[in-house]
């Protein structure tokens, strides 16, 4: 399988020459306002004492969410460039359907400052297990096999699959069962995605997938004509084949033939990613995130980034999957 480096796409040489590359982008948000306040040496000196007493009396367990909530916290948050999920503004601001959900959350918890820790989306996890950052704020799909690796929160959102084609769709992509008949058909994927997994399991070959760090080599490649679709979630179809200079490009529902209809996964569910042993951020943060989902924020957001309503989480039943795949 054939992967491309990030440097091929202008965007990511941006973001390199602004030093905002995977290994240099942090930016620090204040997220709630706090007055500064002088702290004499014998106040530190009693918060330090405090501070190792409970943790013996925690018996030195590896769980110290606690140092998050106050104004002093810091929590720093690993994204990836995927629009409508999480991207930056042309003046370098982290937003998206994602991050703007967690600045919300962060201030609802009282945590005092965010920073962003941008990486390519196929090391988000190894980096919060390295703890590069303490949380993933991506449109990350909650799947069997990232949950052996990390916690997720409750979902934000939920979305199928799609298809980024040039406008007109030349090769006629409806399906992947479509993609898998015809040998020639080269379609780009992000590596270590759902969709990676879902063309695989249909039939694509391993030779016609070009594997990419992020969705902007992946578009690239689209107009371009280097590849025939790039195969992401409809937000992100959506969003990419509605901005951007020409040529136009379109977006292809990717949809399965009765037979092989139990192939296709249910909605997908996006969701926060959080390390297994941080129970109490986790606990905190589903706490507040559950009084705010579909609340009218959450839904000004969504409608922000162009999600649909069906697309709010728990609004589609899944897919009923034959018991006997």
């Amino acid at each position: 399988m054939e992967r491309l480096s990030g440097a091929s796409f202008n965007r990511r040489n941006e973001l390199d020459r602004r030093g905002l590359g995977a290994s240099a982008h942090v930016v620090e948000e204040h997220a709630v306002a706090t007055p500064t306040v002088a702290i004499s040496a014998a106040a530190f000196a009693v918060a330090i004492l405090l501070t190792l007493g409970w943790i013996c009396l925690r018996g030195g367990s590896t769980d110290t969410s606690d140092r998050y909530f106050h104004p002093g916290g810091v929590l720093r948050i690993g994204y990836a460039i995927e629009a409508p999920y999480a991207f930056l503004t042309p003046d370098g601001r982290v937003t998206g359907e994602s991050p703007e959900i967690a600045r919300d959350i962060a201030v609802r918890l009282g945590i005092g400052r965010v920073e962003w820790r941008l990486t390519e989306f196929s090391m988000l996890i190894e980096g919060l297990e390295s703890r590069r950052f303490d949380m993933i704020a991506a449109g990350m799909f909650v799947t069997e096999e990232r949950k052996r690796r990390v916690a997720f929160s409750h979902t934000t959102f939920q979305a199928r699959s799609a298809m980024l084609v040039l406008e007109g769709n030349p090769k006629r992509l409806s399906s992947y069962e479509a993609s898998a008949a015809d040998p020639g058909i080269r379609i780009a994927v992000i590596s270590g995605s759902v969709e990676e997994e879902e063309l695989l399991r249909f039939g694509v070959r391993t030779d016609q997938l070009i594997r990419v760090p992020d969705a902007l080599t992946g578009r690239s490649l689209v107009k371009a004509g280097k590849v025939d679709g790039l195969a992401l979630s409809a937000p992100t179809v959506r969003w990419m084949a509605h901005t951007g200079e020409p040529p136009r490009l379109e977006c292809v529902e990717v949809v399965g033939s009765a037979a092989d209809r139990w192939m296709l996964r249910p909605p997908g569910a996006g969701a926060f990613a959080f390390r297994r042993s941080e129970k109490k951020l986790l606990a905190a943060w589903n706490h507040e995130l559950l009084a705010y989902l579909g609340g009218e924020r959450h839904r000004q957001w969504m409608s922000h980034f162009h999600f649909r309503p069906e697309e709010l989480p728990g609004s589609t039943p899944p897919l009923t999957v034959p018991a006997t795949h």
